[in-house]
């Protein structure tokens, strides 16, 4: 008999990183990501995150100080590391910044990922799509949105 195991909250989306970590390094080839904004920000990414707000998929915090209107978004990426690196590499994605040594957070208006003329998976908002290279870019105010007052998603302005 097969025993299982169920985990919830911090522990759960600590073994989703690890299992998505895990995938991507069988399936897909690093991407080598870009950016100009505020100096230049590239490297090689095993598995990344784009986003305009705070959360992914059931809740997880990726970028703690997104705003979906400040013009930016943030960007997390993880670098290849070795089994020996992972709680490291787990408490720079709990605790993320552009200092980290596998995973850094930055924020930028555009982000270009390139996986050298080989096919990345890459995951939409839940749907997926493939590509050799892949550009995101925030275009302010192109969508106008009906949100509470005080939306924690909202940059406050003065």
């Amino acid at each position: 008999m097969k025993t299982r195991i169920i985990l919830n909250g911090k522990k759960a989306g600590l073994k989703s990183v690890r299992d998505a970590i895990s995938e991507t390094r069988e399936q897909a080839p690093a991407v080598e990501v870009r950016t100009t904004y505020e100096g230049e920000v590239s490297g090689a990414a095993i598995v990344g995150a784009v986003c305009n707000g705070r959360q992914a998929g059931g809740g997880q915090v990726l970028a703690p100080n997104a705003c979906i209107n400040d013009g930016l978004l943030d960007v997390l990426i993880v670098k290849d590391f070795s089994p020996r690196d992972l709680p490291q590499v787990i408490d720079e994605i709990l605790n993320p910044s552009s200092e980290g040594q596998f995973a850094m957070l930055f924020q930028t208006p555009w982000v270009e990922m390139s996986s050298h003329g080989k096919i990345a998976p890459v995951n939409l908002d839940g749907e997926p799509y493939r590509s050799k290279v892949i550009r995101f870019e925030v275009l302010p105010g192109a969508i106008d949105l009906v949100l509470p007052e005080f939306c924690p998603m909202l940059q406050e302005t003065h």
